[in-house]
C-alpha cells in the first residue's frame, strides 16, 4: 500500500501558482542581464566572486570553454552578416525588378523579390541576436563557475551588427 501511495506521489506534478512563475521569469530576466553584463566584462553582484585558489585544471577548463562559446558567436557572426549582406544586396537589386518566378510542387507562384530580401536580412539579425543571448547565458554560467568576467569584443561586434541589421532591414522597407 505505501509503495502504490508513494508512486502516486512521484507521478503527480507539483501546481506552479501565478506568483512562483512570475517569480521565475524575473529570475531568468535577471539571469539574461548578468550574462550581457558578464559578456561586457562587468561584475554584477549576482554572480559569485571566484575562489582564491581556484584548481588550475579547473581555470584552464573555463578558458577553454570560453575560447569555444567564443569562437561559435565568431561562426554565428560570419553567418548572419552573409545573410543581412545577401538580402541587403537582393533587395536593393530587386528594386529593379519586379518579381521573380518560383516552382513549387503545386505549380507556379510568384514570390517577390522584397519577401526574400527581407527574410534574409530578418533571419540574419535574428539570429546573430540569438547567438549572442546565448553567449552571454554561456559566460554568465562561467563566471559563476569562477571565470573572471573579461569584455567581449565579439559580443561588442555582434550587438553593433545586429544594430546595422535592424538599420538594413528599415532602409529596404523604406526603399531609401
Amino acid at each position: 500500500m505505501n509503495n502504490e501511495t508513494d508512486e502516486r506521489a512521484a507521478k503527480t506534478k507539483p501546481i506552479l501558482s501565478a506568483a512562483s512563475v512570475v517569480i521565475a521569469g524575473g529570475n531568468v530576466v535577471r539571469q539574461i542581464l548578468a550574462g550581457i553584463a558578464a559578456a561586457l566584462g562587468i561584475r554584477v553582484s549576482s554572480i559569485p566572486k571566484p575562489a582564491d585558489l581556484i584548481d588550475m585544471s579547473t581555470h584552464l577548463a573555463l578558458d577553454r570553454t570560453y575560447w569555444a562559446a567564443q569562437r561559435t558567436l565568431m561562426g554565428w557572426i560570419r553567418t548572419a552578416l552573409a545573410m543581412i549582406s545577401f538580402g541587403f544586396t537582393i533587395g536593393k537589386v530587386g528594386q529593379t525588378l519586379q518579381e521573380i518566378e518560383v516552382r513549387g510542387l503545386q505549380g507556379m507562384r510568384m514570390i517577390g523579390i522584397d519577401t526574400i530580401a527581407y527574410f534574409l536580412v530578418i533571419l540574419g539579425t535574428v539570429a546573430l541576436l540569438a547567438a549572442a543571448l546565448q553567449f552571454s547565458r554561456r559566460v554568465y554560467e562561467l563566471t559563476k563557475d569562477g571565470l573572471q568576467p573579461r569584455p567581449s569584443i565579439e559580443f561588442w561586434v555582434a550587438l553593433v551588427l545586429s544594430l546595422m541589421g535592424m538599420v538594413a532591414l528599415s532602409t529596404l522597407v523604406l526603399n531609401v
